[in-house]
């Protein structure tokens, strides 16, 4: 017990080493002391160690007054991040270096692939990688609209057996190396929510639009889970109900939003309620949503409502390959 306990310490300290050097750029082992509180000893043992394993790489030597140190980063020839971002579009990966700057893009298919057809392509493209950049020691997968990882399993076939197995494990089998999975929706409400402030999001709604139309509840800061088909059950008794002809497909969508934000203020609590998605209404519609809704629920208390609008293309990109760089820099 005692050996898996300081085994344990050291693989932690080393992850704090490193995190001190992700997070801020050059550093000198005294400087990387300072930062996370362990003794000079212990960071001059664990820097030896990530230096031997190429993990770190001397920058250079500064002189600050009248002192020379020598700044550590992470090493950008340790090897390289591909992200694969996955659609009903297409197929595209960016690969990345260790400091997450983008070295490589290509597209993959310009078409709709999953299944042993998306696992043959990203292979091949990892594999004709091998004499052009740093080798690749972390797979990031990125699900983009409202796609899910069950769409997404394949049959994997070993010497011993055969086994249908999520895309995540069979590269993993494939590779030996990290493979992360994020989903656009997922990461587009908790990147944006964590910039709101925790009020918001207490008790609030995430309401995604795209091909599907996906509803997340949070009451007491806790997820309240929803069945699955929530939204598309809501949606055809709407139809049922109300068979009068839609001005526009901009307006049905405005329509069923506000009947469906109604529902949710009825069944929960919610002072806030995030919109997201491709099929977003413009955000001049809030004003329409705001109407319409709060004539239907009770006492037209309706919640705050707030869209979540995308940041810059990429940026979804970037966000995955640094959680795979993180985890790929700490698996020794």
């Amino acid at each position: 017990m005692r050996k898996r306990g300081l085994k344990d310490v050291k693989r932690r300290n080393r992850q704090v080493v490193v995190e001190a050097v992700m997070e801020n750029g050059g550093l000198s082992r005294v400087e990387i002391a300072q930062k996370t509180e362990l003794a000079p000893s212990t960071v001059t043992s664990l820097v030896g160690e990530l230096l031997s394993d190429g993990v770190l790489t001397e920058a250079g030597t500064v002189i600050t007054a009248g002192r020379s140190r020598k700044e550590l980063t992470v090493n950008p020839a340790y090897g390289s991040i591909a992200v694969i971002e996955i659609s009903r579009k297409e197929t595209c990966v960016t690969c990345f270096d260790m400091l997450l700057s983008p070295v490589r893009t290509a597209v993959l298919s310009k078409r709709y692939v999953s299944g042993n057809e998306l696992l043959s392509l990203i292979i091949r493209y990892i594999d004709s990688l091998r004499e052009e950049i740093p080798p690749v020691v972390g797979i990031g997968l990125l699900f983009q609209e409202d796609m899910r990882e069950s769409d997404f399993r394949v049959m994997f076939s070993t010497s011993l057996s055969s086994a249908t197995i999520t895309l995540a494990d069979a590269l993993k089998t494939q590779f030996k190396i990290p493979i992360e999975e994020e989903y656009s929706l997922t990461y587009t409400v908790t990147n944006a929510l964590a910039k709101e402030a925790d009020a918001d999001i207490r008790n609030s709604a995430h309401i995604s639009v795209g091909s599907r139309v996906l509803a997340n509840i949070t009451l007491e800061g806790q997820e309240v889970p929803l069945r699955s088909n929530f939204c598309e059950e809501l949606a055809l008794v709407l139809d049922r109900q109300d068979s009068r002809q839609k001005d526009s497909a901009g307006q049905t969508v405005v329509q069923y939003l506000a009947n469906l934000i109604t529902v949710l203020c009825m069944l929960f609590p919610l002072d806030t309620v995030f919109l997201s998605g491709t099929q977003l209404p413009a955000e001049d519609a809030v004003q329409e949503l705001y109407r319409l809704a709060s004539g239907k629920i009770p006492g037209g208390k309706i919640p705050q409502l707030k869209f979540l609008r995308p940041g810059p293309l990429g940026d979804g990109s970037r966000v995955l390959a640094r959680q795979v760089l993180r985890k790929s820099l700490m698996i020794r």
